[in-house]
């Protein structure tokens, strides 16, 4: 199936919430393949591995992932976590 390109996305940094399977992962694809720069989060690990493999073998730039969401011990903060470790943010700053 052939998609409509935006130009305007390419190079855009993205964060989606959930990212790792369903409809999330769809959207991280979409985003993907428009050329912008994403980042995701979700609960489901290995459906997060899958969706980098699968986007890296359709030739588009791989989006980063953190699965820290999926633990016990999360933090709270993955968001922050995420936008700052995927050089996303340049400052950043917890209450």
């Amino acid at each position: 199936m052939q998609f409509a390109l935006y130009p305007s996305l390419a190079g855009k940094l993205v964060f989606i919430v959930g990212g790792s399977s369903g409809i999330g992962s769809e959207i991280v694809k979409a985003f993907a393949a428009q050329g912008s720069q994403v980042a995701f989060c979700g609960i489901q690990p290995d459906g997060g591995a899958a969706l980098i493999e699968s986007i890296s073998g359709a030739g588009d730039k791989p989006p980063y992932y953190d699965d820290s969401e999926a633990s016990d011990d999360s933090d709270g903060i993955t968001g922050q976590n995420l936008i700052v470790n995927a050089g996303l943010a340049q400052v950043s700053v917890a209450g």
